[in-house]
C-alpha cells in the first residue's frame, strides 16, 4: 500500500520513456513494448496505434488498413498499466486511431493526519485516459498528427476530469532518416487541466520532445531528447536489429537505465498478421525493481497502401 505523501510521485513520475512530472502526468506514460525497449526513443519510429501516446503523426505511417494492439505492464509496488488501441486508414493520405489507458498506482493509498504507523484510512486510486487521434501526409516528406484526450482520475473519495491534447510532426529529409517533434499537452494551462471534485483546478504544462531515427537495414538507430525547455531534459537512445524476417532484437539506454526487448511476428492465413513484443527495463521509481511490458497486435494485411488518386483529364468529344 502507498502512503499519501507518495501519491503524487506514483501518479505522476512512473513511466520510462515519458516526462510525467506534474499534473496529468499519467496521460504521458509510455505504452507498448517497442518504445520502452529502445529506452523510450520512439517518437521518430512509431508506426502503429501506440503512436497515439508517443507521436500522433506516426499514425500516418500505418502500413496496414487496420491494426489492434493490446498492451500490459507489470510494475513493482503493485502497480499496473494497460493500454488498448486501434488505428486504420481513413483515406489514402489520412489515418485515425482510438485508444484507452488504465493506470493503477498500487493496492491502495494510506491517508494519515499525523506521522503514525497505522493509517487513518486506505483508499483506492485509478487513472484513465481516452484518446482520439488523426494524422495526415501533408506532402511526401512531412506527416502531421494530433490527438485529443479525455482524462479521469480518482484518489480515494476525490475525483477529477479534464482534457488535453498532443501535436506531432514527422519529417523525412531522406528515405531512411526521420526527425520528430512532439508537443504534449499542447493547449497549455489555458485549455488543459483537471477539475477536481474539491473545486480545485489543476493546470497542465506544455512539454516538447524531439527525436530522430536512422534505418541502416537491418540495423535502426534512434535517439530522443525530452522536455527541450528544461536544461535537465532527458536524453535516450536505442537500436533495433532485424535478426531474421519474423524476429527483431532491441536495446536502449535512458538516464543511465538499460532496457532490452524483442519482437516476433507471424502471418495468420492470408489477410491477417499477429505480432508479440516484449520489453524489460528497470523501474525509475522502485529502482531495485524491474518493469515487464508485453504488447500483442493484430493487423489486417494488404500488400500495399493505396495512394491518393489524381484526376486524369479526358479529351473533349
Amino acid at each position: 500500500m502507498i502512503r499519501a505523501g507518495a501519491v503524487l510521485l506514483l501518479l505522476c513520475a512512473e513511466a520510462q520513456g515519458a516526462n510525467v512530472e506534474g499534473a496529468g502526468g499519467f496521460s504521458r506514460l509510455a505504452v507498448g513494448a517497442r518504445g520502452p525497449a529502445l529506452g523510450g526513443s520512439i517518437t521518430a519510429l512509431d508506426d502503429g496505434p501506440t503512436a497515439l501516446a508517443a507521436n500522433p503523426a506516426g499514425l500516418a505511417r500505418l502500413e496496414q488498413p487496420a491494426t489492434l494492439v493490446l498492451t500490459g505492464t507489470a510494475l513493482p509496488l503493485e502497480r499496473s498499466l494497460n493500454f488498448i488501441a486501434a488505428g486504420g486508414w481513413a483515406t489514402a493520405a489520412t489515418a485515425v486511431g482510438i485508444g484507452a489507458l488504465f493506470y493503477n498506482p498500487g493496492g491502495g493509498i494510506e491517508f494519515r493526519r499525523n506521522n503514525t504507523e497505522l493509517p487513518d484510512s486506505v483508499q483506492t486510486a485509478l487513472s484513465q485516459a481516452y484518446t482520439l487521434g488523426a494524422a495526415w501526409r501533408v506532402f511526401p516528406p512531412l506527416e502531421a498528427g494530433l490527438s485529443v484526450k479525455f482524462l479521469l482520475d480518482a484518489a480515494g473519495n476525490r475525483s477529477a476530469w479534464g482534457f488535453t491534447g498532443d501535436l506531432g510532426l514527422l519529417y523525412h529529409p531522406f528515405r531512411r532518416f526521420a526527425l520528430s517533434l512532439v508537443m504534449q499537452d499542447a493547449g497549455g494551462a489555458d485549455l488543459t487541466g483537471f477539475n477536481w471534485s474539491t473545486e480545485f483546478h489543476e493546470q497542465f504544462a506544455r512539454v516538447l520532445h524531439a527525436g530522430a531515427s536512422l534505418d541502416l537495414n537491418p540495423l535502426t538507430l534512434v535517439g530522443e531528447v525530452r522536455d527541450l525547455a528544461d536544461p535537465r531534459g532527458t536524453w535516450s537512445g536505442g537500436l533495433e536489429l532485424d535478426v531474421a524476417r519474423p524476429l527483431t532484437l532491441r536495446a536502449g539506454l535512458e538516464d543511465g537505465r538499460l532496457s532490452a526487448g524483442f519482437g516476433i511476428g507471424a502471418r495468420v492465413r492470408r489477410r491477417a498478421a499477429v505480432r508479440l513484443d516484449y520489453a524489460l527495463a528497470r523501474d525509475p521509481i522502485a529502482d531495485a525493481g524491474l518493469v515487464h511490458r508485453v504488447a500483442l497486435s493484430w493487423s489486417f494485411v494488404q500488400d500495399a497502401r493505396p495512394r491518393a488518386r489524381r484526376a486524369v483529364p479526358t479529351a473533349p468529344p
